[in-house]
């Protein structure tokens, strides 16, 4: 028969394996999280009655390991609201249909993984239909999705966005022009000028592609520091 001093040494083997099994959800719960999906869209260009409108589509997987938080199978899905017609896209769709309520459903399936840090961006342009006002808004819905796995058999992490747009008659824009003739090799950008050296901008008004738009007024301020020289270059039919 065991005697009862023979038996703290199993109790205490006992308590040790208890606390390990207890202690391992404690443990599990530090893994890294894994790839992080990042969905956005923005309008590239200026929206004008009748004309063409761009949306561009970003996707990015913010995961912070190199390895264990890659992202795999990306598929996107974008719905044109009624009144758009699909024209073209810098990646084409695996799929595109037209939906019974008028809208145009783009799929782009399985189309490529992501590597930590990497964003896939598409560009969608679209026909503006002649019958859509100045009174109408109208949405543009995108989805992504990402795997953990290579095989589909991980985590699907689902992100979406809606991007409400409106239409105008006119647009403006403005560019300045490099004011020197050469830049700095390092890419930090062209060389300072000296004072009173001439500056260039482009201001472009375009109007829309139905109708005329009357009393049109460009206002333009220029920067402190910069001084109006006058005898501006008029190009097109103002």
């Amino acid at each position: 028969m065991k005697r009862l001093r023979d038996y703290p040494f199993g109790l205490l083997a006992v308590a040790a394996t208890l606390l390990l099994v207890l202690a391992y959800p404690v443990l599990s719960q530090q893994q890294p999280e894994g790839a992080v999906l990042a969905l956005t869209q923005a309008v590239s260009a200026e929206p004008l009655l009748g004309g063409t409108i761009s949306y561009q589509i970003s996707v990015g997987n913010n995961g912070s390991d190199p390895v264990t938080d890659k992202g795999y199978n990306l598929t996107i899905s974008d719905t044109l609201p009624a009144g758009l017609t699909f024209l073209s896209a810098s990646i084409q769709p695996t799929f595109t249909s037209n939906q019974p309520d008028g809208s145009t459903r783009l799929l782009w399936d399985n189309i490529s993984d992501l590597e930590v840090t990497e964003e896939l961006v598409i560009e969608v342009t679209a026909g503006i239909d002649d019958a859509l006002t100045l009174a109408d808004s109208f949405t543009n819905s995108v989805s992504a999705r990402l795997n953990t796995a290579p095989d589909n058999s991980g985590l699907w992490l689902e992100e979406s966005s809606d991007l409400a747009t409106g239409l105008q008659t006119i647009d403006i824009e403005v560019q300045a022009h490099q004011s020197t003739a050469n830049e700095q090799a390092t890419g930090a950008g062209e060389y300072d000028g000296d004072a009173a050296w001439p500056y260039a901008y482009t201001v472009t008004v375009r109007n829309n592609d139905i109708g005329n738009t009357d009393d049109v007024a460009a206002v333009i301020t220029l920067p402190p520091g910069i001084a109006y020289m006058g005898s501006p270059l008029l190009d097109g039919s103002p």
